[in-house]
């Protein structure tokens, strides 16, 4: 039996800020009109390049998205809106490159991001 709930679909290796923005936005609602959830800050980077794709790492070869999405992005925005500039207020996800994205920052930045979930993220520790 349907619930008639949303699917949420977020960003993968060749997908970009626009890619899940429509799912996200019809299930938050959904979650809203239920008062199942608060208010909550969407931030979607564009983390693409020459390559199709950052996996979120540090690198001479496509840039240090490490940074830019950890401190630099995370700063302007709780600069710039109201958040609560707090790890315990902060999570992060992804979906496939994505998803080991955010496990890759969420374990590097433990400071930044409290909560993770990593959707079919493959993520290995020894790298």
């Amino acid at each position: 039996m349907s619930t008639g709930a949303p699917k949420v679909v977020s960003q993968w290796f060749t997908g970009n800020e626009r890619t899940a923005l429509h799912y996200v936005d019809t299930f938050y609602e959904y979650m809203l009109k239920k008062d199942t959830v608060q208010e909550i800050i969407f931030v979607f980077p564009n983390a693409d390049n020459v390559f199709g794709g950052s996996w979120y790492l540090r690198s001479i070869t496509i840039g240090d998205y490490e940074t830019y999405i950890a401190r630099e992005l995370v700063a302007q925005i709780d600069a710039n809106y109201r958040t609560i500039p707090h790890p315990d207020s902060r999570g992060i996800t992804g979906c496939s490159m994505g998803g080991h994205g955010s496990m890759h920052l969420a374990l590097t930045f433990p400071d930044v991001f409290g909560v993770v979930a990593s959707m079919s993220g493959r993520y290995d520790i020894a790298n």
